[in-house]
């Protein structure tokens, strides 16, 4: 095949060089009327014009099921064969171009009149720059929309295609603030020497406008045109040269005149744009000191903070020497030697790491300055072990935050003795470093271990009266019953606890709030679970920012909420924007981050997108398996469901393989939790299903759903879609009766809640319709 067969322009529309030719071989375009049929498709009125074509709003008119399209109406090219081929070549590359932010070609073909046509995604938005001018909105936001617009091109540069003509107009922002790359309309494989010269006047590179080589360069210097005409959109304009430094940078790099000056690919000014979102410096700019040490502080505003915190816990700790020595012989002395080790450790052994004047690298993380300052703290303090025990606990209360459960265990393991030796049992420091280094054991999913030390730790507190101790270990309790598939048991504890006035404090209050919003939510209890979510999240909201991770652990409570409701697109969209604020916030690979990760997965599967929710659950498992190791009970959660995404989408070779490593970690836990018990059975049953193994799959469902009746409530929607399934595996042997008898019983209740196996709705419905 010649090298214009091979390298074909996909997606041209109306400036493409292609049907630039089929018009001069023939120069009129029939219009369509209103009504009119094309394929399946019934045109219902113009919404664009130009050159090469027209575009309409048109409809699906077989019956299959609703659908909008924009349909490119092409000029009626002259019989020719050659035309007729690069034609069916180039739809079958626009039909391989499947990412999220480019709109998709749904079909395509030539009339019996001879015209030919395109079908597209119809994308219902303004064009970027007039989105975010409309908006109003803020720098960063509008820098999101751009790296994924970047993601876009990087996802066909790497499929050998360019754009050639990208330009706000050919990006448009849908309802649900999502960009879509519209028009590769003269696009071209990258190694086509006959790649034709085409490009929209303005937007032209500088090689493009010379006529020379065009290439990923190219595209790269429109990208760089595209984000300054967006970052300064608005009413009236904004002043490029008012744009923060580091984007003057990136612009100025990628709209280069030699193209050997730009990025030399979009990866790495996308990668450019990332680090500016995550205040990082550029490899654009090489910034001062200033500059990064400021970047530095923004990007971890929550661990600097609890580092100041441990400063200040320094202090007072000096202070307290300062004055019971007081009245000592050598007083002064003593006073001024623990306030000088004080000093040398903050300012040698905790910061300085990451202070660029003191030597250290503004790149590493506070986590890295925490982790290291851990261990030099038996050394500095040896002498001083009530100190060393204070450090100790701050330090261990800053990794817990980080998700470091192994080192913070072990810190506040060796701060525990030194605080009850110095500090005395009973004292109130030395309880809460019992209360963390059971909340430690709890995050890392040691459930035994976690209620063991919780329960120690409140029997002690009851003779002491700390009312709001004994709150803070009862709302953990009740989590622990969460963690094992108890819900009916923590609702229960987390409304006793409410009843009985728990929650004075705001703190444990909107814990409570969360944690009953939870349970409720596992059992179905929609209705309820979403009142207390909202409430939660709005308490946290005005008490601690919309960014604190305790504000993000409320987010993902609500999207837990939507997904148990069947509003699954509600609930990808809270997750995608609470896992960008946590991944900023929290790291990538921090525990809630790839908490968030595992349930936005689930969320696309549910709304239809198996291929997207397995990106994302692969995420997680990886993530999962480096923060808690392989054999664990929530890694074997994200086993299962990676394997249901994949099962949907052919891939059963992996799903086998995921589903037969969580079967054994759930076999060998020696708590076992019955949620992730039933995820297991139900995403081996449905595989087997779908496989044709009938009798394997009903073993399964018939075990999944005797668990889940012990565990749900009777109202919760999960139970019938169990039923359905063990209905469809049971219809097709001996126990066909039965199987009818679940699928009519079942099938009323689905359909009111929209569900993840939607698939088995409709066979149940085929089914039954065919008796």
């Amino acid at each position: 095949m010649s090298g214009r067969m091979r390298l074909l322009e996909p997606g041209s529309l109306f400036g493409g060089p292609l049907f630039r030719t089929l018009l001069r071989d023939r120069l009129s375009i029939t219009e369509l009327q209103p009504g009119t049929l094309v394929g399946v498709f019934r045109i219902d009125r113009e919404i664009a014009r130009g050159g090469m074509g027209i575009v309409y709003s048109a409809e699906r008119a077989d019956g299959e099921y609703e659908q909008t399209v924009a349909l490119k109406w092409l000029p009626d090219p002259a019989p020719n064969s050659t035309g007729a081929e690069l034609f069916r070549h180039e739809r079958q590359i626009l039909a391989n171009l499947k990412h999220p932010h480019i709109a998709r070609l749904v079909d395509g073909g030539r009339a019996a009149s001879g015209h030919l046509w395109f079908a597209m995604e119809y994308v219902d938005g303004l064009p970027v720059d007039q989105h975010v001018a409309s908006r109003k909105l803020g720098v960063r936001a509008r820098v999101a929309l751009l790296v994924a617009v970047l993601d876009a091109v990087k996802f066909a540069h790497g499929r050998l295609l360019i754009h050639r003509d990208l330009k706000p107009s050919n990006v448009l922002i849908d309802n649900d603030g999502d960009p879509k790359l519209l028009d590769f309309g003269i696009a071209a494989l990258l190694d086509d020497p006959e790649m034709p010269k085409a490009y929209s006047p303005g937007f032209a590179s500088p090689e493009q406008l010379a006529g020379g080589e065009v290439g990923v360069s190219s595209d790269i210097w429109q990208l760089g045109r595209l984000c300054e005409i967006v970052l300064c959109a608005g009413d009236p304009p904004r002043d490029p040269g008012s744009l923060p430094s580091d984007l003057k940078a990136v612009i100025d790099k990628a709209c280069a005149d030699d193209p050997r000056d730009r990025y030399t690919t979009v990866a790495g000014m996308q990668v450019d744009l990332e680090r500016f979102l995550a205040y990082r410096p550029v490899t654009a700019r090489h910034g001062g000191v200033p500059h990064r040490l400021h970047l530095m502080v923004r990007r971890n505003p929550f661990a600097f903070a609890a580092s100041a915190m441990v400063v200040v816990a320094f202090v007072a700790v000096v202070a307290a020497f300062a004055f019971k020595l007081a009245g000592q012989r050598d007083a002064a002395e003593r006073a001024r030697e623990v306030t000088e080790t004080v000093n040398r450790f903050i300012s040698r052994d905790l910061l300085s790491a990451a202070d660029p004047w003191s030597g250290g690298n503004d790149s590493v993380l506070v986590s890295t300055v925490v982790e290291g300052a851990v261990e030099k703290v038996e050394r500095r303090f040896a002498n001083h072990p009530e100190v060393a025990g204070a450090l100790d606990l701050e330090l261990g209360r800053i990794l817990n935050n980080l998700g470091r459960f192994d080192l913070a265990a072990a810190t506040l393991e060796r701060a525990l003795p030194r605080l009850s030796r110095t500090r005395g049992p009973r004292h109130a420091t030395t309880l809460e470093a019992r209360f963390l280094r059971a909340d430690v054991a709890q995050n890392a999913g040691d459930i035994n271990l976690a209620e063991l030390l919780f329960s120690r730790l409140r029997a002690d507190a009851v003779p002491l009266g700390d009312r709001g101790l004994i709150e803070r270990i009862d709302a953990r309790l009740a989590w622990s019953l969460l963690q094992r598939g108890n819900f009916r048991g923590c609702r229960d504890a987390y409304s006793a606890l409410r009843d009985s006035g728990g929650g004075q404090d705001e703190e444990i209050e909107s814990e409570i709030l969360s944690g009953l919003g939870l349970c409720e939510a596992r059992l179905g209890l929609n209705d309820e679970s979403l009142v207390h979510a909202e409430q939660a999240l709005a308490l946290r909201y005005r008490r601690l920012g919309k960014d604190h991770p305790l504000s993000l652990e409320s987010e993902l409570l609500l999207a837990n909420v939507q997904l148990g409701m069947g509003r699954f697109d509600d609930a990808a969209a809270t997750g995608m924007e609470t896992y960008r604020k946590s991944r900023q916030r929290n790291g990538e690979r921090h525990p809630t981050t790839l908490t968030i990760a595992h349930d936005l997965g689930i969320s696309l599967v549910c709304a239809g997108k198996p291929e997207d929710g397995a990106e994302w659950l692969r995420r997680a498992l990886e993530g999962r398996i480096s923060v808690y190791g392989v054999k664990h009970l929530w890694v074997a959660n994200t086993q299962a469901l990676l394997a249901m995404a994949l099962g949907q989408t052919g891939v059963e070779g992996e799903a086998e393989r995921l589903l037969a490593d969580a079967e054994t970690t759930v076999q060998h836990d020696p708590v076992g939790d019955a949620f992730v018990h039933v995820s297991v059975l139900r995403s081996r049953g449905d595989l087997r299903l779908r496989q044709g193994r009938y009798e394997e799959a009903e073993r399964d469902f018939r075990k999944s759903l005797a668990i889940s009746n012990e565990i749900y409530d009777t109202r919760n929607p999960k139970l019938a879609q169990i039923r359905i399934s063990l209905g469809l595996s049971l219809i097709h042997g001996p126990g066909r009766d039965e199987g009818f008898g679940l699928l009519r019983g079942a099938i009323e209740e689905v359909r009111r809640t929209p569900t993840c196996r939607s698939e088995q709705v409709q066979q149940a419905e085929a089914a039954l319709a065919r008796l």
